[in-house]
């Protein structure tokens, strides 16, 4: 059985949440501005934000390029990573923010099956849930989409941090 300290560690943070180069955002909204339809532009606005922390405007974004290009799994992921950091900042919606970003990194893995960031962001948001059957799920689900990758590598270290709670 783990340790209470070891169930309040610090969580992983998806490879989408770790330290990105700064990000001239006044200069992507220009070029946005002026090439409305330009959607890598749009992409790269929606991901500089995500980069920043500014997720509520990054998720805005994201949705506006997602309503052209709905299948592309990572920018759902990442919309889906800015819901979660939402619900991590905002404890009186908490749930409903985990609820959208479980439901946009479910709809990037019903599009492309083999993703495995969502399948790891998954276990992430599930985990913070509390829900560990589902969370040890989508961990072994990363695992076996790529055990030698970093995140295969890292779902491993979940599952044998978690799996051990009675």
């Amino acid at each position: 059985a783990a340790s209470p300290a070891a169930a309040s560690a610090p969580m992983t943070m998806p490879p989408m949440m770790q330290q990105q180069p700064a990000v001239d955002i006044a200069a992507l909204e220009a070029a946005v501005k002026a090439s409305p339809n330009d959607t890598k532009t749009v992409l790269a606005l929606a991901n500089g934000l995500h980069d920043t922390g500014e997720y509520l405007r990054a998720v805005e974004v994201y949705a506006k390029y997602l309503k052209t290009h709905p299948k592309d799994p990572d920018a759902r992921v990442d919309m889906g990573v800015c819901y979660y950091q939402l619900g991590m900042q905002d404890t009186v919606n908490t749930a409903r923010y985990f609820a959208l970003a479980i439901t946009e990194m479910e709809a990037a893995l019903r599009g492309t099956p083999t993703h495995q960031p969502a399948a790891f962001n998954l276990g992430v948001v599930n985990l913070q849930k509390g829900d560990l059957d589902i969370s040890n799920r989508w961990f072994r689900k990363a695992v076996e989409l790529g055990p030698t990758t970093d995140l295969g590598t890292r779902a491993q270290r979940m599952l044998q941090q978690h799996s051990s709670i009675p």
